[in-house]
């Protein structure tokens, strides 16, 4: 090793302890081999210059044109400051590392893909197949019978945290499995007149959950799904009909009274096309759907559209496993229509007006509470689906797009296509999951191949 290398790893080994870099600085002497007395010494000591003094030296006669190149490095370097610690938000967390799962090629596309508390991973697939794999990709089953698939099923999964799980038929049919994946008897209903275009299941008790779904026909419905004696019954609650085709659906539950535990009433957040704002919905005390109160997305008030919201994720960055939990901690991560980039936008949730009564009272718009609008390098066009998950490792969040799945840190606005093993990029991503015990992902790709990766912490 010359003089002048070992001279730069003590510069900047003591550039690391001066600036608290403790974890990085761990790791840099163990990787460089520096004996822990070049980071004690002080380089007056060894009539050596600081780093920074070296550097600002070199630059000083170009410090305007170092500044454009730095300037020039980040997309979002002017992104306005905000309280981060309240929020939870935190930079991307660059020692973990994606390990290989598993990768398999399949006879049908992917349509959707969920995650079960045991670890199985369930696929819709386009040859009108339910198919069950372990978290190596390893085939298992099929959900049960077969024979039966009268329709693709564009979703599929587990029902919360119990033993039963679901799927959607895209003639609005939802079904309704035991713990084998085999389907109940007469355990099936005509949710919608068309096909389901999202669901998501809230748990009222342990035999009880609400279903919140919209359909092609632009209806939001809630329907009251219980188990009982190895039986199952639908009821529809409430329904209403939206102007424009559902974009993405969230629910959080909002808790009262001491300690949080005496009564709860759940928030449907529902975006939909042609409009720049977030719908909250809530249910009355007759259990009926009402329009609670707007989140505007921009900020002009005499405009209610502006871009489209592609994808949503209700996030509790501080504790994600709370996330459907509402709390002043609360934000919602949007994913825009913007072409030919998409835009990230993270908005926090005005708990102050979630908390007022609402009905009767005319339907308020919350302005103002955009707390990040990040400019990526994801490329998009008018036609594309882009997925956002949350990956709890990572500390940040991913996004499957049209030629390659991409991290964002949302501290610094920051994207990048990730390096992923095993997989080629200038795929189109068609189904993403995310089980956030253990950081595992799973993906489908638009050519047949479906990938799993473990995050792992090095």
């Amino acid at each position: 090793m010359s003089e002048a290398n070992r001279y730069t790893q003590v510069l900047i080994a003591q550039y690391l302890k001066q600036n608290g870099f403790e974890d990085t600085l761990s790791n840099f002497l163990r990787e460089s081999s520096l004996p822990l007395t070049s980071v004690r010494s002080k380089l007056q000591d060894l009539h050596l210059e600081d780093l920074e003094t070296i550097v600002g030296d070199r630059i000083q006669f170009g410090d305007n044109a170092i500044t454009g190149s730095l300037n020039g490095l980040v997309l979002n370097d002017a992104l306005p400051a905000i309280d981060e610690g309240k929020y939870g938000i935190g930079s991307w967390n660059h020692i973990s590392k994606f390990v290989k799962a598993g990768a398999s090629v399949t006879d049908g596309l992917a349509i959707s893909t969920k995650f079960d508390k045991f670890g199985n991973i369930m696929f819709s697939m386009s040859n009108k197949r339910i198919q069950v794999y372990d978290s190596n990709l390893q085939y298992k089953q099929d959900f049960k019978p077969v024979a039966e698939y009268k329709s693709i099923s564009k979703y599929c999964g587990p029902i919360g945290d119990s033993d039963y799980y679901y799927s959607c038929s895209i003639d609005g049919t939802l079904s309704i499995y035991d713990k084998t994946f085999a389907v109940l008897p007469k355990c099936d209903a005509k949710v919608h007149e068309k096909m389901i275009t999202h669901i998501v299941f809230i748990k009222i008790s342990s035999t009880s959950y609400y279903v919140v779904s919209s359909g092609l026909e632009n209806i939001l419905k809630i329907t009251l799904l219980t188990f009982k004696d190895g039986s199952v019954t639908f009821e529809e609650l409430s329904n209403c009909k939206l102007l424009s085709a559902c974009t993405s659906c969230q629910v959080g539950i909002q808790k009262f009274g001491r300690n949080n535990d005496s009564t709860s009433r759940p928030f449907i957040f529902v975006t939909r096309a042609q409009f720049t704002h977030v719908l909250c919905y809530t249910l009355s005390a007759e259990n009926k759907l009402y329009l609670h109160c707007n989140i505007a997305l921009n900020i002009a008030q005499f405009s209610t559209y502006s871009f489209e919201v592609r994808d949503m994720v209700l996030m509790n960055l501080k504790s994600p496993e709370c996330s459907s939990i509402l709390s002043e901690n609360s934000v919602l991560v949007v994913a825009t229509s913007h072409v030919p980039y998409l835009r990230l936008i993270i908005v926090e949730l005005p708990m102050a007006l979630l908390e007022g009564e609402g009905i009767g009272k005319g339907c308020a718009t919350s302005y103002g509470g955009v707390l990040k609008d990040m400019a990526t390098t994801i490329p998009q066009n008018s036609f594309s689906q882009p997925i956002l998950k949350f990956i709890p490792n990572c500390n940040g969040f991913i996004i499957g797009g049209d030629q390659a799945i991409y991290g964002i840190d949302i501290s610094s606005g920051d994207s990048w296509e990730l390096a992923l093993s095993g997989y080629t990029n200038m795929q189109r991503i068609k189904a993403i999951d995310v089980n956030l015990n253990t950081s595992q992902i799973v993906v489908g790709a638009a050519n047949k191949m479906i990938y799993s990766w473990k995050v792992r912490n090095e």
